[in-house]
């Protein structure tokens, strides 16, 4: 019979011969019961045989199916025929070239890119055809990720979604929502993502403010369950061929453990968590959370007597304000030179913090190694943020590799290196304090080499102090740690002098830095910042996915707050005593930077001049006194022996902070 075949799109004319075809088929392996794909070059154009043994009408039933999507516009391989054997079956469509799977390709981002914006933009793509296919009447029935096959089209883009393995599909009118669920339950996706890619599923859905039906959520959760459980128990029913599998060796990537998922998002410079978080809550190893609850127990209540001592200090000894005002930068090779000249632009020779990431690769080690020592040639003290990856535990050769890297590179120019980054947050890899100890390990060796480094640690995020007071106790007296570095965030809503209720009291952002100081010893802030309202694709504080049409979520302070609470912010932690430096995160970014960077010609907000601001007024001075009055009032004394005194109030009229000098 002529038919017309359609290969990638273009149209060739072949005439398959029926019964020379049907003689050249592969013969079924003799017991053997799993179908298999094999390749048949049979003319011009090769041919995908889809080999069903045992005799069925498996084959006939894919090409039902494979022929109703072709009539309704949904992608799949051209079908070409179907035939019987006693034996086996045959269903034969065409064969494509350079084709993957949804399965391989979320593999390899999972296990070698692991960015979250292309794993966002494969789903996408996944999502749309698998909702168009849903609603042209046909249902899968066995919708794994290795049954959705796509193309890369690009670095960041992907594209030619069809869907294979169709012999348990079927054809209706109308899919009821029972049917959508059941196929949407197959996809192997940790459980974040696949909430992602069911608000891509339901794109209209949410575009119109509105969750997916309650229905098909429930019937979605009922058909996981069952299908979770049978592939458990799968090495039950089948186990001669599951204690064969396990003595193969691997041939293809596997799925990580689930602690092991680490993904990165470039949009807002964070690690993603992938896991909901019931699911993260049930990998959590029980024996350290308890041993953390017996430390912190143990050491917060004489740290309380601690803090208590310290209350009384507050704002009563002089300060030198020179270096406390630090500056994270996040360097871009193709915008460097205009974030230096924002960096150059605020006056003094600032602090500056670089972060190096291990999950990148040797050329962004050594482009931002090349950079610190620029800026160390420039006359700016340079630090180091060494943050690390899940591959950091699971991998620790390579862990010590990168620290070797930094600190061969760079250890000369260095004044401080932090190992660890916000250590009680499970999305950037570390699940208990011991893992943390164990990125601590290669820095004795290091510290011989560089003994005037300093160490920053542990970082731990937000007022979590009963992690602090664990992590601490739990490094080995071999290594010491020179201050205890925070990511200390206060009220990402508010001001910094207002009270959170936390651990059964109420505490602001002077009341928290007397309790980092009263669990530890000397004191640096090594990330805090406001995120801004209308954050569009920026979301630091939430798992970002913003499609074309979603409402974009209210956040935070205007641009003025922001700038307020920035200024307010160091000034509270410097003059009190009870903090070292704070390093502002950061410079130039979308959502929390001092230079908006979202348009082609950035723009500093107006923090960046209030930041200008303080640094002429005080960035060189010496705090001598708080004086009383309505809300802060605090004098500082200038290297010419002018003083000048800074004042403001915790409200919208008064909030910004102002200088005036005085006798």
């Amino acid at each position: 019979m002529d038919e017309t075949v359609k290969i990638d799109g273009g149209e060739a004319r072949a005439s398959w011969r029926a019964r020379e075809l049907f003689a050249s088929l592969p013969a079924a392996d003799a017991g053997e019961r799993r179908s298999a794909v094999v390749r048949v070059d049979y003319g011009d154009d090769p041919v995908a045989v889809k080999v069903f043994p045992g005799g069925s009408d498996k084959a006939r039933r894919s090409w039902e199916v494979a022929r109703a999507m072709e009539a309704r516009g949904v992608p799949t391989p051209l079908p070409i025929a179907w035939f019987d054997r006693p034996e086996a079956s045959y269903f034969l469509c065409a064969w494509l070239d350079e084709i993957s799977s949804f399965n391989r390709q979320l593999l390899h981002l999972l296990h070698h890119e692991f960015q979250y914006d292309k794993i966002l933009n494969l789903m996408d793509v996944v999502a749309l055809e698998v909702r168009r296919m849903h609603d042209a009447g046909i249902r899968h029935g066995d919708m794994g990720n290795q049954n959705i096959v796509c193309r890369r089209t690009g670095d960041e883009s992907w594209g030619d979604v069809g869907f294979i393995d169709l012999n348990r599909g079927r054809v209706r009118d109308e899919l009821s929502l029972d049917d959508r669920a059941f196929d949407c339950s197959r996809l192997t996706l940790p459980s974040r993502l696949r909430k992602n890619f069911l608000s891509m599923y339901w794109r209209d859905r949410y575009r119109e403010g509105e969750r997916p039906p309650k229905e098909f959520m429930q019937r979605l959760r009922h058909y996981k369950r069952r299908f979770d459980f049978h592939s458990r128990t799968r090495k039950y029913r089948h186990p001669i061929r599951e204690w064969k599998k396990a003595r193969r060796p691997a041939t293809r990537p596997r799925y990580p453990n689930p602690k092991d998922y680490w993904v990165w998002d470039e949009r807002t410079h964070q690690a993603i968590g992938v896991l909901m978080k019931k699911d993260r809550v049930g990998l959590m190893p029980i024996w350290p959370m308890v041993k953390t609850g017996a430390i912190a127990a143990a050491k917060l209540l004489p740290a309380r007597s601690r803090f208590q001592e310290l209350q009384k200090e507050q704002f009563q000894k002089p300060v030198e304000m020179a270096g406390g005002i630090g500056m994270t930068i996040t360097p871009d090779p193709k915008t460097i030179e205009r974030e230096r000249r924002y960096l150059d632009g605020l006056g003094a020779k600032l602090p500056v913090l670089i972060r190096f990431y291990h999950h990148a690769d040797e050329a962004e080690w050594k482009f931002r190694a090349d950079l610190a020592r620029s800026l160390h040639d420039d006359g700016y003290p340079v630090a180091a943020a060494l943050v690390q990856s899940r591959k950091a535990v699971t991998d620790p050769a390579s862990w010590q590799a990168f620290l070797r890297f930094v600190m061969d590179e760079i250890g000369d120019v260095l004044t401080e290196v932090e190992i660890g980054h916000a250590i009680n947050r499970l999305k950037w890899g570390l699940w208990s304090p011991e893992e943390y100890v164990e990125l601590l390990k290669p820095w004795p060796a290091l510290k011989a080499q560089h003994p005037h480094v300093r160490l920053l640690g542990p970082a731990v995020n937000d007022f979590e102090f009963h992690y602090l007071a664990s992590a601490l106790a739990q490094v080995p007296k071999s290594i010491r740690i020179d201050a205890t570095s925070l990511h200390l965030y206060v009220d990402r809503r508010g001001a910094p002098e207002n009270r959170q209720k936390v651990l059964g009291g109420a505490y602001d952002a002077l009341d928290k830095f007397t309790w980092a100081r009263a669990l530890g010893n000397e004191v640096v802030i090594s990330e805090v910042n406001w995120p801004l309202k209308d954050p569009g694709h920026y979301m630091p504080e939430f798992n970002p996915y913003f499609w074309k049409g979603n409402r974009a979520l209210d956040t935070t302070v205007s641009e003025e707050e922001y700038g307020w609470y920035m200024v307010r912010y160091y000034l509270l932690a410097l003059a009190s005593g009870m903090v070292k430096r704070v390093y502002w995160w950061h410079l130039a970014s979308p959502l929390f930077g001092l230079v908006d960077t979202t348009a082609d010609g950035w723009r500093a907000r107006p923090a960046y001049a209030m930041l200008q601001e303080l640094l002429r007024q005080v960035g060189d001075a010496r705090f001598v006194a708080r004086e009383g009055g309505d809300g802060y009032v605090l004098r500082f004394e200038k290297p010419d022996g002018s003083t000048v005194r800074v004042s403001w109030q915790n409200d919208e009229q008064h909030g910004a902070p102002t200088y005036e000098p005085c006798r």
